[in-house]
């Protein structure tokens, strides 16, 4: 209050010489609007060099923690808030991508199909991860094409060797 430092006070009090020492006291003060009731929390300077004086208007106080509950009430739902778009940040980097991974694998389970996209959007260990996986899908693939070449290959080379002897068959027949 403006008026606490104009009030008249008596001898300086007598404060314990160490660093830590204090005196409060609730004080009643005269302003303009009335009296108001103050709290004067007295300290020693170092070397014994006198006394600071710090007051403050207990209404103010109380308004202050009056306000509190409300204002931590605030806080928590701003935390509450914040927490819930870190969960949906989490799930859109993490655990979105790893259920589309898992989507293809059971395709690629299912119906044998390697001809599914992945498509990878990060750098993280899960984009890492899809990369790595769509590497196998596609050594897979090429496995998969060798294997119908050699196939290919093999029936073509049966069919070579089937026809002269076949040919033969039908010529001694005749």
């Amino acid at each position: 209050p403006s008026a606490l430092p104009t009030r008249p006070r008596g001898p300086p009090p007598e404060l314990p010489a160490e660093r830590e020492a204090r005196r409060i006291l609730q004080v009643d003060v005269v302003t303009l609007q009335g009296q108001t009731r103050a709290i004067d929390v007295a300290v020693p300077l170092v070397g014994g060099r006198g006394v600071v004086h710090v007051g403050i208007a207990r209404d103010h106080i109380e308004k202050r923690t009056s306000q509190l509950p409300r204002e931590m009430l605030l806080l928590a739902l701003l935390l509450v808030s914040a927490s819930v778009a870190a969960a949906a940040v989490f799930v859109r980097t993490i655990v979105r991508p790893l259920r589309e991974l898992t989507d293809v694998a059971a395709h690629i389970v299912e119906s044998g199909d390697l001809t599914r996209p992945i498509h990878v959007s990060s750098g993280d260990e899960v984009g890492r991860l899809a990369r790595s996986f769509s590497l196998v899908v596609e050594k897979l693939r090429e496995v998969t094409i060798n294997l119908q070449q050699a196939a290919e290959a093999l029936k073509q080379s049966t069919d070579h060797l089937n026809s002269p002897s076949t040919e033969e068959g039908e010529t001694g027949s005749r």
